[in-house]
């Protein structure tokens, strides 16, 4: 036995959601699809353990699979070719002001940044600059050596 022990017969209660995202991830990722299905796949709800990897190993590569283990991002925009990531992305909602939340988005940031996959975050989904959005998928491409 380990550490921890539960006395019960380990059987919840569950039942299946109605959609993967919020009505606003729903509308947005909506709006990836029309604008960006014919270069890339948009995966939502992506763990941070399926995106990246940690460089450590032994113990402490256990220990970094953990830390990202709980952490998601909204949307991950994979080359349809290669299936490579291109880009992670997140919308801001309200949520994104709590302080713990604050802290948990800079911690994804940094793991992100460190591990070379740009980020967009979205504060505004019904306002996005499109040609912009494309500038910036460009840009990430040529980062990630993709064509």
């Amino acid at each position: 036995m380990g550490i921890f022990s539960i006395t019960n017969n380990n059987q919840f209660d569950y039942y299946v959601k109605k959609s993967l995202m919020t009505n606003t991830e729903e509308g947005f990722y909506k709006f990836l699809y029309e604008a960006f299905q014919a270069e890339y796949f948009i995966f939502p709800q992506v763990h941070l353990s399926a995106l990246v990897s940690s460089k450590d190993s032994g113990k402490r590569s256990w220990s970094a699979f953990l830390h990202i283990n709980g952490k998601s991002v909204d949307y991950v925009l994979c080359d349809r070719e290669t299936l490579m990531p291109v880009c992670a992305i997140e919308l801001d909602d309200w949520t994104h002001s709590w302080k713990s939340r604050v802290k948990r988005d800079r911690e994804v940031e940094r793991i992100l940044s460190e591990a070379g996959m740009p980020l967009v975050r979205i504060k505004d989904p019904k306002n996005v600059n499109l040609e912009g959005f494309y500038d910036y998928l460009s840009r990430a491409r040529a980062k990630r050596g993709i064509k």
